[in-house]
């Protein structure tokens, strides 16, 4: 496995890559369309998020993510063979069917093991970023 940095901060956004069986296109979040040719797959998942919570969440009572995203990425990151990074946002929700709900950030990265690689802080404030490295797969 090769080994490159990647830069995973719970201020920005990130796109996310699947490789689609027979060559088909996978949607990228910048509109464009990635194409993975036969027999190639993805080395590495990026995936978007907005973890929301209510103002009144208690992090501490309850750890925000712990029994549901921690273990879904992990278990994809092991089943898949394939690095995972759910990157999220932080701050108030504005407007929308979630307005007054705060992001918290917590921004994952996943070794193809499933081995945690990082943990970004929790919070509406909790803007972070950090540089890792991640074994990517192939």
């Amino acid at each position: 496995m090769s080994r490159r940095r990647f830069l995973a901060t719970s201020a920005a956004a990130a796109g996310a890559l699947a490789a689609r069986p027979r060559g088909e296109a996978a949607p990228a979040s910048s509109g464009r369309t990635v194409r993975v040719g036969m027999g190639q797959r993805a080395r590495l998942l990026l995936s978007p998020c907005a973890w929301a919570v209510t103002p009144d969440h208690d992090n501490t009572k309850e750890p925000y993510g712990r029994d549901l995203w921690d273990l879904a990425y992990r278990l994809f990151a092991e089943k898949q063979r394939i690095a995972t990074v759910a990157v999220s946002n932080v701050g108030r929700m504005e407007a929308g069917p979630w307005q007054g709900r705060y992001c918290i950030g917590s921004s994952l990265a996943f070794g193809p093991d499933g081995t945690v690689l990082a943990r970004l802080p929790y919070g509406v404030e909790a803007e972070a970023f950090r540089a890792i490295d991640v074994p990517l797969a192939g």
